[in-house]
């Protein structure tokens, strides 16, 4: 995310707010970075440095374009901000803190008189673990793999300035740490005062078709991993890059924030599969694929209300070729079960209230390592469609109890008979 093959040196009229002058150079070393000398007509200026600049991005700062260009909202997608080449990614890098000022008088100077620091214009979530699970449950065969809902759909290639994490405004230049930063955004301005009722105009959510693979649309997937030594190689693969979601506390709803969808092979207790068939619930209890497909063929079960329910639902064998619900049975195909994990910006320490600022959202620049330890219980046997669940987002936190078992009383009496 830090490598840099070009820059773009964009210089803007500080009257006109115009790209005038546009200067590339090629980088093969980073000592090059530490001097670089470019020649361009004297005067004041406004400075946008691009690394790694895609197409759209060029577009934005070619000559004659207003600097609102590369400031402004836009629909990009993560290919607009990074470039794949085989298994390599290069992500492109912006100012961190807007245009910087060039005044006239940093010309003809001996030694280099600015200083830009660059950012990545993406962010990148890594889930990873070997989670505990309940006495008897086992992990199936099938991969574990997670994506990203609920992500913006208009960004800034410069990254709007925004609040620091103790609720100041953040300035050009105020040397505040960028693990301080929590930036302003499209969602940020239409939700600041009020609880969003429509996520679809500024959210984009993958529908439960998307994500079973029933549409035309190819999901960037990302393999769940099993542990951090894993993290360098997945560092060079795209499904792990998402676009900056920044959203106000008033966004804090189940659909409002950026949340991982975890499909995880959970097998409940005494089930016995094979290979990575998949199970079914009904009420309350655990089946095998296997015995579900003896039913239909058969038509006939132990448990009527459960033979009921399969004539009723009107299952074939071909229905067990993606996960259902239907009249009451659940059917997990390939084992697979569908969690949620809304992505936490600030920690606990940071934003300690439920409703602080920054406490969900990504960030470009930063890297979220979600770390799974344990699962309890089996999850959904279909993904959740978030794009309408206006529901306040709530957090599961451990509750320890202690259980007492109280002697048995005696009593003693005589009979005399």
């Amino acid at each position: 995310m830090l490598q840099i093959s070009t820059l773009h040196f964009a210089f803007y009229s500080e009257a006109t707010q115009l790209s005038t002058q546009l200067r590339e150079v090629k980088v093969t070393s980073t000592e090059q970075l530490k001097d670089i000398n470019l020649s361009l007509p004297e005067g004041a200026y406004k400075l946008v440095v691009v690394a790694n600049a895609t197409r759209p991005l060029l577009e934005q700062i070619a000559i004659g374009r207003p600097l609102s260009a590369v400031s402004g909202y836009m629909t990009l997608f993560v290919d607009g901000l990074s470039t794949a080449s085989g298994s390599k990614l290069t992500v492109s890098q912006l100012n961190e803190q807007g245009a910087i000022s060039v005044p006239a008088s940093a010309f003809g100077a001996s030694t280099p008189q600015l200083q830009v620091t660059l950012e990545p214009a993406l962010a990148r979530v890594f889930v990873y673990g070997e989670p505990e699970l309940p006495s008897g449950v086992t992990r199936g065969s099938a991969p574990a793999d997670y994506l990203v809902t609920g992500v913006t759909r208009y960004t800034a290639p410069l990254r709007p300035l925004g609040l620091l994490r103790s609720g100041a405004k953040e300035t050009t230049g105020d040397g505040s740490a960028a693990a301080d930063r929590y930036p302003s955004s499209y969602l940020y301005e239409k939700w600041s005062t009020a609880a969003p009722t429509n996520f679809g105009e500024y959210l984009a959510h993958y529908t439960q078709d998307m994500i079973l693979g029933k549409t035309s649309v190819v999901l960037p997937r990302a393999a769940f991993l099993a542990n951090e030594a894993a993290f360098d190689a997945a560092r060079k693969s795209q499904p792990y890059y998402i676009r900056e979601t920044t959203v106000p506390p008033t966004a804090y709803l189940v659909g409002g924030v950026p949340t991982v969808i975890l499909r995880f092979p959970y097998i409940p207790a005494g089930l016995s599969l094979q290979g990575d068939e998949g199970w079914f619930s009904f009420d309350g209890l655990y089946y095998a694929e296997h015995e579900l497909r003896q039913i239909i063929k058969t038509g006939k079960a132990d448990n009527a209300r459960l033979q009921q329910a399969v004539q009723e639902a009107a299952l074939t064998e071909g229905s067990l070729s993606a996960p259902f619900e239907s009249h009451g049975i659940s059917f997990h195909h390939r084992g697979y079960c569908y969690y949620t994990i809304p992505i936490r910006h600030f920690d606990d320490s940071e934003a300690p209230e439920k409703t602080a600022h920054g406490r969900y959202g990504l960030v470009r620049g930063n890297e979220y390592r979600i770390h799974l330890t344990r699962i309890l219980r089996p999850g959904s046997a279909l993904p959740p469609d978030l794009s309408k669940d206006q529901r306040p987002l709530t957090e599961e936190r451990d509750l320890r109890s202690v259980v007492h078992v109280r002697p048995v009383v005696t009593r003693s009496h005589e009979a005399h008979l």
